[in-house]
């Protein structure tokens, strides 16, 4: 599906619990002086937001943070990540692209590392 992937020694799943999806935003608001909006669909697939946590080594952070900034291009390449939510294992693969900078924060020995994603269609 995707040319870049996430890479194989960073972990492929979000921590139980972290996960949390929004419904797409495909629709357009017309309003008017005068009557009522009218709405209508904005195109036949929408992205939808998508935000985890992973816990990562101080070396995997690091890999984190070169895979961004230059397979990735400071973050503005789409890339596949391994299908997450329901499932424990995964199966599929997601083509997404961050939408904010991953942040990190310190959780004994590791780090604790936020996503926030949108998948594309």
């Amino acid at each position: 599906m995707a040319t870049i992937d996430w890479p194989d020694d960073l972990p492929q799943v979000f921590l139980e619990g972290s996960y949390n999806e929004g419904m797409p935003d495909n629709v357009i608001r017309d309003t008017y002086d005068v009557g009522a909006a009218t709405l209508r669909r904005r195109s036949t697939a929408a992205i939808y937001p998508v935000t985890g946590t992973m816990v990562m080594t101080d070396d995997q952070w690091v890999e984190l943070k070169a895979f961004i900034a230059d397979v990735l291009l400071q973050g503005a390449l789409p890339f596949g990540i391994p299908e997450q939510g329901d499932c424990d294992s995964p199966t599929g693969e997601w083509l997404v692209r961050f939408t904010s900078p991953p942040k990190r924060q310190r959780m004994g020995y590791d780090w604790q590392v936020t996503l926030e994603l949108e998948v594309l269609p």
